[in-house]
């Protein structure tokens, strides 16, 4: 009974980090102009992402709520271009307006 009281400690910290590795990933994307976002990789399904625009110095705001893209993609490949108004954030085959908070 001892035995099983110390490992269950042990066993709840390698549960918690297998379900962390599979949770999401963060990459961040900019553009030429030296606008960024943060895209948010889903780890249960890899078509889906979600988009954090930069609001202020600390601050990292969702721009609208889950994306759903056609396939599975790379989200380092991802692509941000800066338009007048919004900017052009294009996933695999998926492409999203990100508008500004302005």
């Amino acid at each position: 009974m001892a035995a099983v009281a110390a490992a269950l400690p042990w066993f709840v910290y390698f549960v918690g980090l297998g379900l962390n590795t599979i949770s999401g990933t963060y990459s961040k994307v900019t553009a030429e102009g030296g606008e960024s976002v943060i895209i948010e990789h889903s780890g249960f399904d890899r078509r889906a992402y979600s988009v954090f625009r930069q609001k202020s110095s600390f601050l990292w705001e969702r721009s609208g709520g889950w994306h759903t893209a056609p396939d599975v993609f790379d989200p380092n490949a991802c692509t941000l271009m800066a338009r007048k108004e919004d900017l052009q954030l294009t996933c695999g085959t998926d492409s999203v307006q990100v508008p500004s908070h302005n």
